[in-house]
């Protein structure tokens, strides 16, 4: 436990003047600083509830060259994650490298070739790839269970996809719930994104995020930074709502231009009737049906 001294300084660090030294300030300064800090990351440890390696960098690899593509036990590669392609899983994971087109779950860093720019944050970052497997066109995913704190609002993360498909093909599930996402923010390589999670406070469930072969059969994405969050998700702001129905109008309108005319009946007739010898009844509309 960290102790902190009392605020009374001792004589032989008060000055002439009466005021605590210079000395003195900085040790309390420090000593405050290392106290927040230490508040500071425990309350983080408890808003990630029973959860474990969220930003993926509990990782044990071996050193390998950067062109070489090897196979680790998934206990090794993301501790505390379970991999699957489609239903079954997958006792290994991919590392150093990225899947050219059967479903794979990866892992790649910093001197992973071709792809050490697509790292997100810290040493590691995973990817989802889905793709092939004997079985088929399938997608690819991660999960974990624990218990959400009492407080949780959120849930965030970084992300971008690589090579084919649309962030659309991510699927967020809390307890087999679906937890849609919207976008926070921009990165350098990335995008930040969050789910409202509120609802599943304080129970325990399994995390899953998992790639769909939606848009392309070979969607990726490469995931990283995840972590839970007591801020809620902010609700669209009334000139976003404003906009969006500008929009919805526009298309109404435009839509509304485009519809073909509907002429009366008698306009209509004369139409059809236009071009035809009209020779007693056969200028008759009901004669025109039965031609």
């Amino acid at each position: 436990m960290l102790k902190l001294k009392s605020s009374i300084a001792p004589s032989s660090l008060i000055t002439a003047d009466g005021n605590p030294s210079t000395r003195f300030q900085l040790r309390s300064t420090h000593v405050l600083f290392l106290a927040t800090c230490l508040i500071a990351s425990q309350a983080d440890l408890q808003a990630q509830g029973m959860f474990q390696n969220l930003d993926f960098e509990s990782a044990s690899v071996p050193v390998v060259p950067s062109g070489q593509i090897i196979f680790l036990p998934a206990g090794d590669a993301i501790p505390g994650w379970t991999a699957k392609t489609g239903t079954n899983s997958e006792p290994l994971v991919m590392y150093n490298g990225v899947s050219a087109g059967s479903a794979q779950v990866s892992l790649i860093d910093s001197h992973t070739s071709s792809y050490s720019n697509n790292v997100l944050g810290g040493n590691f970052t995973l990817t989802l790839d889905a793709g092939e497997r004997t079985f088929g066109i399938v997608s690819a995913s991660i999960a974990q269970t624990g218990v959400l704190p009492a407080t949780i609002k959120s849930v965030w993360f970084n992300a971008s996809q690589l090579q084919f498909g649309q962030i659309g093909d991510l699927q967020i599930t809390f307890a087999g719930q679906d937890v849609p996402f919207i976008q926070m923010s921009v990165g350098s390589n990335f995008t930040t994104y969050a789910g409202d999670i509120s609802a599943f406070a304080g129970l325990s469930g399994e995390l899953r995020f998992t790639e769909r072969p939606l848009s392309s059969q070979f969607s990726t994405v490469a995931l990283d930074e995840i972590y839970f969050s007591n801020v809620a998700i902010p609700e669209p702001s009334f000139t976003t709502l404003s906009a969006l129905g500008t929009v919805i109008l526009t298309l109404r309108l435009v839509g509304r231009e485009r519809r073909p005319m509907k002429l009366p009946p008698v306009a209509t007739n004369a139409l059809l009737l236009q071009g035809r010898n009209c020779d007693g009844a056969r200028c008759h509309p009901r004669s025109l049906l039965n031609n």
